[in-house]
Order: structure tokens, then sequence, then C-alpha cells
């Protein structure tokens, strides 16, 4: 949501000055790492991690509608996004997380915090979910059949009720997955990615938020 450049003024035009916003922050480059991954598990990317940041510029201007897609480090980019917000709402309306500090050390603490910040009654939560596990198709031509434009689709779509679309396509996805061991990032390689790419940006959000965020980069 705060990545897509219209999103603060819309939320700010629909929804008025007092809406409560919540920003949740990753490490840039886990959250890039996490979303290659994703990419290559649906099947649009094919180029290693390297080469596909590397490629991520040329590709975000010559094909805009794919940023979704291989918005791998753009996305990262926080202080700008924030900005947008900071200009419409109060500094009272934000609450700013921290992945790796609230939610992964501190969950119990911070659901509380969630829950008193939107001022609902305290409930009492499952803190014990875990996240997906990673999944990569078992057939690349299923997947590509329902999930890629092509002749096959554009028959079922006619002949399926277009209220029931979207399940069958998430029911065939879902039996044609299977679940693997997706390779780690190695600190040494993440870290130079930070220093690299994203330290400016991170200490500039530091002083935005009013956040140590020293676990990123230290």
């Amino acid at each position: 949501m705060m990545f897509e450049e219209k999103s603060a003024q819309r939320i700010y035009d629909t929804l008025g000055k007092d809406v409560k916003l919540i920003f949740i922050f990753r490490n840039p480059v886990s959250r890039a790492y996490s979303h290659f991954l994703m990419s290559r598990r649906k099947g649009f990317e094919t180029l290693s991690f390297d080469d596909a940041i590397e490629k991520e510029p040329e590709r975000l201007n010559t094909d805009p509608e794919k940023k979704f897609n291989y918005s791998y480090f753009t996305r990262g980019y926080y202080a700008l996004q924030v900005e947008r917000f900071l200009k419409l709402f109060s500094r009272e309306n934000f609450l700013f997380l921290v992945m790796e500090d609230d939610f992964v050390k501190n969950r119990k603490v911070t659901f509380e915090r969630i829950q008193d910040f939107l001022g609902v009654k305290k409930a009492a939560l499952n803190l014990g979910v875990k996240s997906n596990e990673a999944a990569a198709p078992k057939s690349k031509m299923v997947h590509d059949i329902t999930r890629k434009k092509n002749p096959l689709k554009k028959i079922f779509g006619k002949l399926i009720p277009k209220s029931l679309r979207k399940s069958v396509q998430n029911f065939i996805s879902k039996n044609n997955e299977a679940t693997i061991q997706n390779p780690k990032l190695d600190p040494k390689r993440e870290k130079e990615l930070i220093e690299k790419y994203f330290i400016g940006d991170i200490h500039r959000l530091e002083k935005m938020i009013d956040r140590d965020l020293s676990s990123w980069y230290n």
C-alpha cells in the first residue's frame, strides 16, 4: 500500500485526516530476497537474484506494469514512501513497527501496542502462527495455463462462471504446489547490499520515525 505513489492522497481523500496508519518495516534486503523468491515461485522470474536486482531499473522503466513483480529494491526505499504520508497526516496517526524487533522478538507486547493504538478492546490472540511454507509448482505447464495469458485460459474463462474463476484458479494452484526449502541469502552478502544500496535511506528513516534500525546494518 505505501509503495503506491497515489495511495497516501487517496486514503486522505477517502477516509479523512483522522485515519490511523500502521507501518511495518522489514530489513529491505531480506524483503527484496523474499519478494524475489515469490516471483520465482509464481513463474514471473527466471534470473538469479543478483541479475534481477541489476536489471530492476531497466525492467521498471521499460515495463511499468510489471512493477509488482520486479520492484525488489525499489520497494525497500521506505523513507520516501513514509514522507508522502507525513505530509498529509498528523504524527499521532502513525504507529511504526519493525518486523525483526517487534514481531520476531516482542510479538505479545507488539500486539498489545497495536490494540492500544487502535483503541479497541483487548482480545486474546493466537501468537503461535507460523509463516507460510515455501512452495513451487509441481507442473510448470499447469502453472502457466492457470496464471499466464494463453488461449486455454481464455476458453476456460468463458466456460466457468465469473464468480467461481478465482476459486477454481486457487484450487488448481494449491494442488499443484510442492513444499520446497528455499536457499538462504548469505548474511555477508546481505550486509554488502545494505551498505551499497540502502544505508542512506535507512538513516533517514531512523530520524523520520524515531526508531533505531541498527539491527538491519550491524
